[in-house]
């Protein structure tokens, strides 16, 4: 897999991008569901994989202090998505300037631009742009004018709850490692900077 800061150091590949753009913290069961999506459908229409996220969380730059502590590093995360078959990990830099982007610049620098995208998968909850104007319904709109279908991932629910990177850190915080897990879908897993919790 091919680690890159900015779309145009996304390699040009086959018959276009499948892309899948998230925050991505921690790797769950939710968005393993959608990346093996991006991954499934880039291969039958011989193109490649590409998931975009950021380098710290939005939080932090938007307003810094009150940011949620990250499930995993930056290269963890990128080990996880390799292990799901994904061929391009886009790391981008959330800086102010990033943040104030319009729905409409977000969709032209990110997905037109440099990285030929045909197909974009966006979890339920998805927001982007300014102030978070950007809702998954302005996203279709936005790709449609461009030929680039978009789909909305449902929730995954694991034992009546829905999966989200928030509910996991809520059960680590009370100490309920298992539960967390099952959440995660795996065993054991790496928070922040590298401190390792197995169960």
């Amino acid at each position: 897999m091919k680690i890159v800061q900015f779309p145009s150091e996304v390699p040009k590949k086959g018959n276009g991008s499948w892309v899948a753009i998230g925050k991505w913290d921690g790797i769950h069961l939710g968005h393993q569901h959608l990346v093996e999506q991006i991954v499934r459908r880039a291969r039958s229409n011989g193109g490649q994989s590409v998931v975009i996220s950021f380098d710290r969380h939005p939080a932090a730059v938007l307003r810094p202090g009150t940011e949620p502590f990250q499930l995993q590093s930056v290269t963890a995360r990128s080990t996880l998505l390799a292990s799901l078959g994904v061929d391009v990990h886009l790391v981008l830099p959330f800086t102010r300037e990033f943040a104030d982007l319009s729905p409409e610049k977000f969709v032209e620098d990110i997905l037109i631009t440099n990285i030929q995208t045909c197909d974009v998968t966006i979890g339920y909850n998805f927001r982007f742009g300014k102030e978070r104007v950007g809702t998954p319904e302005i996203l279709e709109q936005l790709c449609a004018k461009h030929g680039i279908a978009v789909h909305v991932a449902s929730p995954i629910v694991v034992e009546g709850e829905v999966v989200s990177s928030t509910l996991i850190r809520s059960y680590l915080q009370l100490g309920q490692v298992e539960r967390a897990s099952r959440l995660l879908g795996r065993p054991d897993f790496l928070m922040g900077t590298g401190y390792k919790l197995s169960v």
